[in-house]
């Protein structure tokens, strides 16, 4: 068995990654983009690392993490993941640091590629044991977007259609699966019927295919009625009783930056769609996710709803400016403090869930310590 706590060190990869390619590469590079300060020579490159680096090594490692710690509430084998999945915590620190070194090389592109393809070879081998209306809800999705991850890598993530793509094929079908999660459990609604799960993959997939075809109203179309579909299936409009809740407002605001996100990717550019979907959509759900599921985790006491809900705002902020830049004319005034939003937003929330993450990681230290002092002492096999 993992011990009680394994999503931290995964936690832990992704907080350190979302300050260092949110703030010293994203708002850098929105800066230059803006003419606040002047663009280098090594501007596309950086923009390729920046996208890889807040996939691959911010958004991924929540996904990934979240996978191995909750695989048998997912689907509900009552089963852990295999042991090797564990692999994947060291092969994205190792390819973090083959990117410092080699920054140009193949090799950290195929260890990332390879941690997700590790964790989709698990989640195929929980398929047999799970019925038909798991593989709907959940299996199919996961294999999905983790198949586009596994290959995303290789792509120019400087291209902001290749990177929307990746994003919306590979990041949103996991989201939509995982989150139904919170949707029945927390927020009451419910899980989706196998028949409307069937619908909403089928429009992700083909939403997805009129994108990489480049027919942006065609996907606008799909992709919304997506978004739809999946509302209407899992009961998610019952959220809206708990907008004054800092769980409820986080799934309503992500939700209301999918759909910006989709209309954007018809009425603006490609860059407008891609931000809105990433920081509106999925960063949003993680701060206001991760905080709550680290609390109850480590048995540590949530953060206080008013600093939650201020911490989501201030996000909001940066999200808002950094998505209509080039739809809206932003003064340089309206663009630094929309970056200093950011800041405040991301130190806030990365020291608290630094904290809890730090308190868990002493814990298990100090079990191990006890365990090798009292060898007749059982304790649970930690990753």
């Amino acid at each position: 068995m993992f011990s009680v706590v394994v999503i931290d060190k995964f936690f832990l990869l992704g907080v350190c990654a979302a300050l260092f390619g949110s703030l010293l590469l994203g708002v850098p590079l929105w800066l230059m983009r803006s003419g606040i300060i002047q663009a280098h020579s090594a501007y596309q490159s950086t923009r390729n690392l920046h996208a890889l680096v807040q996939i691959y090594f911010f958004l991924v490692p929540f996904i990934l993490g979240f996978y191995i710690q909750s695989a048998p509430r997912i689907f509900e084998t009552g089963e852990m993941l295999p042991r090797w999945v564990a692999l994947t915590l060291p092969g994205s620190i190792l390819a973090a640091v083959l990117f410092v070194l080699m920054p140009h090389a193949l090799i950290p592109k195929l260890l990332l590629s390879a941690n997700c393809f590790t964790v989709l070879a698990a989640v195929l081998l929980q398929l047999p044991k799970t019925s038909l209306e798991i593989h709907l809800r959940v299996g199919f999705f996961s294999a999905l977007g983790l198949t586009i991850l596994s290959c995303g890598p290789f792509w120019d993530l400087a291209d902001s259609s290749d990177s929307l793509l990746l994003f919306w094929l590979g990041i949103v079908p996991i989201v939509l699966a995982t989150s139904q999660q919170f949707i029945a459990g927390v927020l009451g609604g419910k899980r989706a019927s196998p028949a409307q799960n069937a619908m909403t993959l089928v429009l992700i997939i083909s939403s997805g295919a009129a994108l990489l075809g480049q027919l942006t109203s065609l996907f606008c179309a799909l992709a919304l009625g997506a978004i739809a579909s999946f509302a209407i299936g899992t009961g998610f409009f019952s959220a809206l009783k708990h907008w004054q809740e800092p769980l409820g407002l986080t799934f309503i605001l992500s939700h209301c930056w999918a759909i910006v996100g989709i209309l954007l990717a018809s009425f603006s550019t490609a860059d407008a769609a891609l931000h809105a979907l990433a920081l509106g959509y999925a960063v949003t759900l993680i701060l206001g996710v991760s905080l709550r599921l680290t609390a109850w985790l480590t048995d540590t006491p949530e953060p206080s709803p008013a600093r939650s809900i201020t911490l989501l705002t201030l996000w909001q902020l940066f999200v808002f400016t950094r998505s209509f830049d080039g739809t809206l004319t932003l003064s340089p005034l309206m663009t630094a403090a929309a970056s200093l939003a950011c800041a405040l937003a991301l130190s806030a929330w990365a020291i608290a869930l630094l904290g809890r993450v730090l308190a868990a990681l002493r814990a298990q230290l100090a079990a191990i310590k006890s365990a090798s002092h009292d060898p007749g002492q059982s304790s649970e096999t930690s990753y």
